[in-house]
């Protein structure tokens, strides 16, 4: 079995105001982000903040795989 790997970049604009919880709109961005790659016959297989701004998460990497059998 052939795998093939793609790593996004999510990066919630407008939501780096510090002290304020974010939680609720970096989960519909990760869902949305998510729903697209599955669409599409990726699997995430992992979720690392990348980036942090006083405390907030600015920037996500979702890295997703893939069987290349199923995509041909």
């Amino acid at each position: 079995m052939s795998l093939e790997y793609k790593t996004i970049v999510v990066s919630p604009g407008g939501l780096r105001v510090k002290g304020d919880d974010h939680s609720n709109e970096l989960a519909e961005i990760l869902t949305k982000s998510m729903s697209e790659l599955a669409k599409e016959g990726w699997r995430v297989i992992s979720l690392i903040p990348s980036m942090t701004s006083q405390g907030a998460v600015v920037k996500m990497l979702i890295t997703a795989e893939r069987n290349l059998e199923e995509t041909s």
